[in-house]
């Protein structure tokens, strides 16, 4: 049992000084304005209108992610290198231009018979998980959308993704990853379901009037 208990010992000094040497002092949370999306399916000439920003309905809004020590101890900040609603918004619009719609943005709903998507920022967090020997980092995004049209259409949707990474440590680069990851599959799965509810119901990309 001495032995098991000794060779143990190194182990867990090794992990305290990969965490305890990161483990202090706030970082900027890297936040990638575009991501990878699928090919282009033609959408050109289908117009979309777009509320900016996004609501931010986050119940913690002073920051984005925690860094911790060895102990599971929440010891720093993981700040948002700019604001969270407005920079999904963003990604959908690039991810919806990208697809060919014209994305028209709006400050707030307005009338007509365009479609109007509603955006709100319910979870954005980024924080490690400290395993034996090794630590993940867990990124969690979730947003729910609404699109909506003066004729009475209304259709909503929330999205939940996850993006990890493990290492033997928890770097700043560690925790860029695993956001990076959450960030392309929020994009992707936001703007996939529009795409699909449009092709749905093709009236929903036409151009309606202006406010």
């Amino acid at each position: 049992m001495k032995q098991k208990t000794h060779r143990l010992v190194p182990v867990l000094l090794m992990q305290s000084v990969f965490m305890g040497g990161c483990a202090f002092g706030n970082i900027n949370l890297d936040m990638p304005p575009q991501g990878d999306l699928p090919d282009n399916q033609g959408a050109a000439g289908q117009t979309l209108r777009l509320v900016m920003p996004f609501e931010d309905s986050r119940a913690i809004k002073a920051r984005c992610g925690m860094k911790k020590n060895s102990y599971n101890m929440d010891t720093a900040d993981v700040l948002c290198s700019q604001p969270p609603a407005q920079w999904v918004a963003d990604r959908l619009q690039r991810g919806l231009e990208e697809r060919g719609y014209t994305v028209e943005t709006v400050r707030e709903t307005a009338g007509g018979n365009g479609t109007v998507i509603e955006g709100d920022l319910i979870r954005l967090f980024v924080e490690p998980v400290i395993g034996f020997a090794t630590v993940s980092i867990e990124a969690d995004i979730q947003v729910r959308l609404e699109v909506r049209t003066g004729e009475g259409f209304r259709a909503e949707r929330t999205f939940y993704v996850k993006g990890d990474t493990r290492s033997a440590a928890a770097t700043r680069g560690t925790f860029d990853t695993a956001f990076e990851s959450a960030a392309d599959q929020i994009s992707t799965n936001m703007v996939m379901a529009i795409d699909e509810l449009v092709d749905r119901y093709p009236e929903l990309g036409q151009h309606g009037e202006k406010q």
